[in-house]
């Protein structure tokens, strides 16, 4: 059975503790930014961005909200344009229509 190995994230902080207490111990491969652990999992990385900012997370729905606001002004605009001309059209045929 193959387990995925889904190493921790963790601020530069809490990476100097995480070294401080894994340094001492036999098989632990310390890098300058992720510590590997006896078997050759990763088990830490350090995170470049302070808390997130700048991360990618969320930026799908920022991209889809932004489509979505471009897709319906066009849609809105089209009806501001062509609006009238069906409405006159549709009254014409009705009027028309009547006996």
């Amino acid at each position: 059975m193959t387990t995925t190995n889904i190493p921790a994230v963790v601020n530069e902080e809490e990476f100097e503790v995480a070294v401080e207490t894994v340094s001492c111990e036999d098989g632990w491969l310390i890098g300058s930014d992720g510590i590997v652990d006896p078997d050759g999992n990763i088990a830490l990385l350090v995170s470049d961005d302070d808390g997130d900012k700048g991360s990618e997370a969320g930026h799908g729905l920022v991209e889809w909200l932004a489509l979505c606001s471009v897709v319906a002004a066009g849609v809105l605009t089209a009806f501001r344009i062509f609006a009238p001309a069906f409405i006159t059209t549709f009254q014409t045929q009705v009027i028309n229509a009547l006996p």
